[in-house]
């Protein structure tokens, strides 16, 4: 298991010189291991947080599947979450789902739990 530094995670954006790093580094830590990526996000997943995430994110962090079987979003230090939120976890979900990964969700909080379960994503979501 290797947890990225910052330097890495940097060293792995698409665009070094762009506003990807600064959210990727600042917002997610990222731990790789020899069948698994898993995102831990050091934010809540709202429209007000999406919106300042640049679509370089999304590239950088999808960058980082191939060849993995697993894709984790590690939840324990998200308190909340929006429709927009469980937007986010559901574009990973499809993208995770279109090159053959598994998709997990873990330590949600039961907040969380409760907002999957009510759209009904619980399942699909791997919690």
């Amino acid at each position: 298991m290797h947890h990225l530094t910052r330097d890495e995670l940097v060293a792995t954006c698409p665009k070094p010189n762009g506003p990807s790093f600064q959210c990727s580094a600042s917002i997610f830590n990222v731990i790789l291991d020899e069948h698994s990526v898993t995102i831990i996000p050091n934010i809540d997943i709202n429209t007000v947080t999406i919106q300042s995430i640049c679509k370089y994110t999304y590239m950088h962090l999808l960058s980082m599947l191939p060849g993995k079987k697993v894709l984790i979003f590690e939840l324990s230090n998200v308190g909340f979450i929006d429709s927009s939120g469980i937007s986010f976890f559901f574009i990973f979900y499809k993208e995770a789902k279109a090159i053959g990964l598994d998709f997990r969700i873990i330590n949600a909080s039961p907040f969380i739990k409760e907002i999957l379960k009510i759209a009904k994503l619980d399942t699909i979501l791997g919690l």
